[in-house]
This record gives structure tokens, C-alpha cells and sequence, in this order.
């Protein structure tokens, strides 16, 4: 579990694990019938560890290493049953992550482009405008904004 995220907003994180778990099982269902005992072993194996470490630059290469599956295996088992690269789903997690940050926070992009495994921070901006549709600033000033009209609309009659 990562502990960049202090008090309340690591609810926020947990809601988002459990969000990620369970469109995998419905992805790893939903893509190719129901999967053999093994298959459903070594997902499980692959989504927890990658729940754990995401945010490590070296995660796909280091499930590889602790799971003793070669490259080639492992990206046929990921588009098998996710239609995803490890690579994009890796990415897609940590823009997740990110965007959740963003959103929770006040840290700084260059901040939350390293907690979420993103070594040079023009990747992450290029990532996160290509998942999202908007810049990492513009993801934030939005989510700023949409917060403030929400706390004002409380107060106004």
C-alpha cells in the first residue's frame, strides 16, 4: 500500500484498490471465459503485487523476477485476460493514483510524478494528457475549482 497519502484521503486510495480489483476480475472474466484454477492463481498474484509496488519504476520487470514468468509470458497472460500490456496497465494504475492525488492534495506535480513511479516529469505531463485528456495542472486547478463551487454551494441559499 503506498503512505504518501495521510489521514482521510487514504480512504480515497483504499476505495480506488478495491475499484482497480474489481474491474480486473470482471476484465479477466469478461475477456476469455472462465479462466483455469493456475490462471486465476497468477492474476491474483500479479494484481497484488502490483497494488504493493505500481509506483516502482521497475515493476514489471520485478514481477517477472518474483513470479518466475518471462516477458513474453507475461504479456500474453495480461492481454489474454485484460486486453492491456503490462505496460499500459501499469500506467493506467499510476495515472489513477495520480489523478487521485490531484485531486486529494495539494502536492506538487513534480512531487506526485515521482511517488507515482514516473522517472522525468515531462513523461507523466504526456501520460496523464493522454489518459486523461488534460494536463496534470489543468486536472488540478479543475478539481480546485469543482471543490470551491461545491463548498460554496453549501452556503448560498
Amino acid at each position: 500500500m503506498n503512505h504518501w497519502l495521510p489521514g482521510p484521503t487514504v480512504i480515497g486510495s483504499v476505495h480506488m484498490s478495491a475499484h482497480f480489483w474489481q474491474t480486473s476480475v470482471y476484465d479477466l472474466y469478461q475477456r476469455s471465459g472462465p479462466p483455469s484454477a493456475s490462471d486465476v492463481e497468477l492474476f491474483m498474484q500479479i494484481i497484488d503485487y502490483l497494488q504493493e509496488n505500481c509506483c516502482t519504476p521497475s515493476v514489471i520487470s520485478d514481477i517477472q523476477k518474483k513470479l518466475g514468468i518471462g516477458e513474453k509470458t507475461l504479456y500474453r497472460f495480461m492481454k489474454k485476460y485484460t486486453g492491456k500490456s503490462p505496460k499500459q496497465f501499469v500506467l493506467e494504475h499510476r495515472i489513477s493514483i495520480a489523478a487521485d492525488m490531484l485531486r486529494s492534495t495539494n502536492l506538487s506535480i513534480p512531487y506526485i510524478a515521482s511517488q507515482c513511479g514516473f522517472n522525468a516529469e515531462n513523461t507523466f505531463y504526456r501520460a496523464f494528457r493522454n489518459e486523461v485528456g488534460v494536463t496534470p495542472g489543468e486536472y488540478q486547478k479543475k478539481s480546485i475549482e469543482r471543490s470551491l463551487k461545491l463548498d460554496v454551494k453549501g452556503y448560498i441559499p
